[in-house]
């Protein structure tokens, strides 16, 4: 079958997320095959979120678009390079060359630990499998989103998602815009959810999940 996508009518949806959080983050990979801005795009725009790229063996070209566009970008590498445009920030974390294995549990808090000491609170994670593991393995997360479109279209075959580990709630699933949409919240939080069913317009309400600190 062909792939799912999201239609056209759920992006404003999605870059109001994007919004509505202090950062957005992506992987090498999402990057050099997606090439996207990481850019809020829609109205009603009020900020732009810092954009992370994590970018281990130095690697990333300066020609992609996410260095065409003034929003803040910082690149956490375990390699820097002299190459790296010059509104760019760069955080060098060398553990993040070791194997995933022996580095995610050193590295990642320490980037989160940065970005905490930045006041930068909360971040949407928008990379592939590989970005995705690295938070789900090391239990650093609190909401899952899942977006499924009812259309198919294209030829190529999806990135297979990561499982979604056994600490996650589904706390509302709902279908709009023509898409599909699963909410999924971290055990930790359920004594804060909500007792009564969420409203149906959940998903276009910032931040999602206003009971969470």
């Amino acid at each position: 079958t062909h792939p799912l996508v999201i239609t056209p009518h759920f992006q404003p949806v999605l870059h109001w997320w994007r919004q509505c959080e202090s950062a957005i983050l992506i992987g090498f990979q999402t990057a050099i095959t997606d090439n996207p801005q990481l850019t809020a795009r829609y109205p009603p725009l009020w900020r732009q979120p810092l954009r992370i790229l994590l970018d281990p063996d130095g690697q990333i070209p300066p020609t992609l678009k996410l260095f065409q566009t003034s929003a803040p970008i910082l690149i956490v590498t375990g390699k820097p390079q002299t190459q790296y445009p010059k509104n760019s920030e760069v955080l060098y974390l060398p553990d993040m060359r070791r194997p995933l294995k022996d580095s995610a549990p050193h590295w990642l808090p320490n980037l989160l630990n940065y970005l905490t000491h930045r006041e930068i609170l909360s971040i949407l994670v928008e990379g592939g499998p590989s970005t995705h593991n690295l938070f789900l393995q090391t239990d650093l997360w609190d909401e899952i989103r899942i977006l499924q479109g009812t259309t198919h279209t294209g030829t190529n075959t999806p990135r297979q998602a990561p499982p979604l580990p056994n600490t996650a709630h589904l706390l509302y699933q709902t279908t709009c815009l023509h898409t599909h949409v699963w909410l999924y919240i971290h055990r930790r939080w359920l004594p804060f959810a909500p007792k009564q069913p969420l409203p149906s317009q959940i998903p276009f309400l910032p931040g999602t999940f206003p009971f969470l600190p």
